[in-house]
């Protein structure tokens, strides 16, 4: 039975919430709530029927924000008021003393599709839409209602297989994985022999092999780079853990250092090793030759630094430091110099960091707030996101050697085991910075330049980025807003909306001049031209806000003509690359869609069956599209593939959107505020 859409829209008594357009109607007739009253009241809806505890409605409406005790009842008050409740009449909200609060009204969906959705319509995660003529990227927070994520990532997960893999079920604990360089074996921490050794097994989880069969707690494994020994921390006789190092097939065991230590590291030529040692009252790093058993301290005995793990170009060593009672993850070179902070913008604690083969990602056993688990991060720090949603305690991350996956411990079944998750996409190449905010890029047909609208000089205007020289060239320079470009497909010429005549129209700007002239009709509003590839003709957005329609705008003579005349409110039409065909998205009928119809007319296709909002498509060559997702932690770019497949291309939170392929569909562009300011990125595919 395939599961409901969720609903964006949802109705109880005389009143509807909907969370798309963020509006409380009574009766029709809206109703005023703060937009924090809002987001509380989505929430409490959201959660029909759940007692929603005090800590979770403040970690969702308040992330991050340390707020007054009386902030959340204050503003629960706000929602009773709304909805006409009072002390003697409790009909929507109920106060679990010393909890939190219950929405007890059954919500209904109110919204009545006018357009079926065929049987082999795909069920896809959704993302923002163009609810007015502001820029996306300011109506996106909107869009996102925590309504939205909460039911839609749900419904996400329940159709959605998961994306890990359990490898190990025995009823004893297993922990600590690291994959072997060739990728043929995962060393373990195991139990299921009355006393934690080092295991061996394949990558699927089988052939399971006791390496260390003996009466000491054994811990910590790590394979050197040439996959012939395992390092690892062992209990000796006399009570006190040492490093030790033995053959893969664990043969060969001995100690490499006479000092007491832990998490032993390899460098990356195999020749010495790092290793954290108390020392005086605190824990230092300290580097032994693997040759002539030398050892040297690389941190200083007032810092309690411990986990090092080496940088695969040998040029940094990551670590943990216990600094003002948080553990964080700090860098410092070959040397123990140059000490830097790295998840500065983490807020939580950090520790237990693993490099990716390629040196870009980090990933690292973290907690923030309430979530706890594997975390993964730029190796600068930044896109910080949570890799085991839904796993509770989650820890000792080990890269697959290809970077696609990542392999932890979990105690998710009950007790630890092993799992195995796919890896997030890279972090990209970031192409703009500045204090603006940029947005809409449009490769240009060779792929060596980039359009975009900015507003880094006041006014909204068209800009240009030569890809190979980094030279940025404003190219309107109009005091009104010039925003939207699309490139002609001889990259001649691009296409842009403007309201420099008094109201939204579409202008051309001829690249060698700079000469623009005004190609829509002026008797309507005219928006987001989007060029065919032919050359021949504009499909564009017409219309009064929240009522364009999508239509036909040839450049050689000849009226517009309207296509799918059914559906009102679109956004952001895309040409197939075969000219034949054109994805678009619209609210229209509830939850936030994106369609398909063919150039030459006839019913319009809903694509995406609004368990998520999606909007603002993009087609690669092939016939896959990408499109924003607000499908769980933040606005993700998702990818579906001509066979249905669907992934993600982007991982980093909080919004990332308006993708764009070139010509060869190996790149995209596209907009993020991961870096705290709206800016554009590059990534392959």
């Amino acid at each position: 039975m395939p599961q409901s859409p969720a609903p964006t829209s949802l109705s109880f008594g005389p009143f509807r919430l909907d969370a798309l357009r963020r509006t409380l109607l009574k009766n029709g007739q809206p109703v005023y709530l703060t937009p924090k009253s809002f987001d509380v009241l989505a929430l409490l809806v959201a959660r029909e029927g759940e007692l929603v505890n005090k800590e979770e409605i403040i970690a969702e409406v308040w992330p991050g924000v340390v707020i007054e005790e009386s902030n959340l009842p204050y503003h629960i008050s706000v929602v009773r008021r709304a909805l006409g409740e009072s002390a003697s009449k409790r009909g929507y909200i109920v106060t679990v003393p010393g909890k939190g609060y219950r929405f007890v009204a059954p919500p209904s969906d109110a919204a009545s599709p006018d357009v079926q959705i065929p049987h082999e319509t795909v069920a896809l995660p959704s993302a923002p839409a163009r609810l007015s003529r502001k820029p996306l990227w300011l109506v996106l927070a909107g869009v996102a209602a925590i309504a939205i994520l909460a039911l839609g990532l749900t419904l996400w997960l329940r159709r959605t297989p998961p994306p890990w893999r359990q490898l190990t079920f025995d009823r004893a604990d297993d922990s600590q994985p690291d994959v072997s360089p060739d990728g043929r074996y995962i060393v373990f921490v195991s139990n299921r022999g009355g006393h934690h050794n080092i295991w061996r097994m394949r990558p699927d989880g089988s052939e399971p092999l006791s390496l260390t069969n003996d009466q000491r707690e054994d811990d910590s494994p790590s394979w050197s780079p040439d996959g012939q020994r395992i390092a690892f921390q062992s209990i000796s006789d006399n009570g006190l853990t040492y490093i030790y190092v033995m053959n893969a097939d664990g043969s060969g065991k001995h100690a490499v250092s006479t000092r007491t230590g832990g998490r032993a590291a390899w460098s990356p030529d195999g020749r010495s090793l790092l290793f954290q040692s108390r020392h005086g009252q605190s824990s230092a790093i300290f580097r032994v030759d693997l040759a002539t058993a030398t050892e040297t301290r690389l941190t200083t005995p007032e810092e309690a630094c411990f986990d090092p793990a080496w940088s695969p170009d040998g040029q940094w060593i990551l670590h943990t430091r216990s600094v003002s009672h948080r553990l964080g993850l700090y860098l410092m070179d070959a040397h123990g110099e140059r000490v830097q902070p790295l998840t500065n913008l983490f807020s939580g604690n950090a520790s237990v960091p693993a490099w990716s083969p390629d040196g870009t990602r980090i990933a690292f056993t973290g907690n923030h707030g309430r979530v706890s688990g594997v975390f993964v991060m730029r190796a600068d720090g930044r896109e910080i996101s949570l890799l085991t949603a839904g796993f509770g305690e989650a820890g000792e991350a080990s890269w697959s050697q290809d970077g696609r996956r990542i392999y932890f411990d979990s105690s998710r079944s009950g007790n630890s085991d092993i799992y195995s998750v796919e890896a997030p996409p890279g972090s990209g190449r970031r192409l703009t910075q500045d204090v603006g905010e940029d947005n809409t890029p449009m490769l240009s047909p060779s792929g060596d330049e980039l359009a975009f609208t900015s507003n880094r000089q006041g006014d909204f205007d068209i800009y240009v980025k030569n890809l190979v020289t980094g030279r940025v060239e404003n190219v309107t320079h109009h005091r009104a807003d010039d925003r939207n470009p699309s490139w002609s497909p001889d990259g001649a010429e691009i296409a842009f909306e403007s309201n420099r005549s008094g109201r939204p129209q579409i202008y051309i700007l001829r690249r060698r001049d700079g000469v623009v002239r005004q190609v829509s009709p002026g008797s309507e509003d005219w928006t987001q031209p989007a060029w065919s590839p032919d050359g021949n003709t504009l499909a564009a957005v017409s219309g009064p806000l929240g009522q364009g329609r999508l239509k036909l705008l040839p450049l050689h003579g000849g009226q517009p003509t309207d296509l799918a005349p059914e559906i009102t409110n679109v956004g952001w039409p895309a040409w197939s690359s075969d000219g034949t065909t054109i994805a678009f998205d619209s609210p229209m009928n509830g939850p936030h869609r994106i369609y398909t119809v063919s150039r030459d007319g006839g019913a319009a296709r809903a694509l995406t069956d609004g368990t998520h909002i999606s909007g603002h498509a993009a087609w690669r060559p092939d016939g896959a599209l990408a499109f924003n997702c607000a499908c769980g932690t933040g606005t993700q770019i998702m990818l579906l593939e001509p066979g249905g497949t669907m992934r993600p291309l982007t991982a980093a939170t909080p919004r990332n959107f308006f993708p764009s392929f070139s010509k060869d569909g190996t790149r995209v562009v596209f907009v993020s505020d991961r870096d705290g300011n709206y800016e554009l990125y590059e990534i392959y595919n």
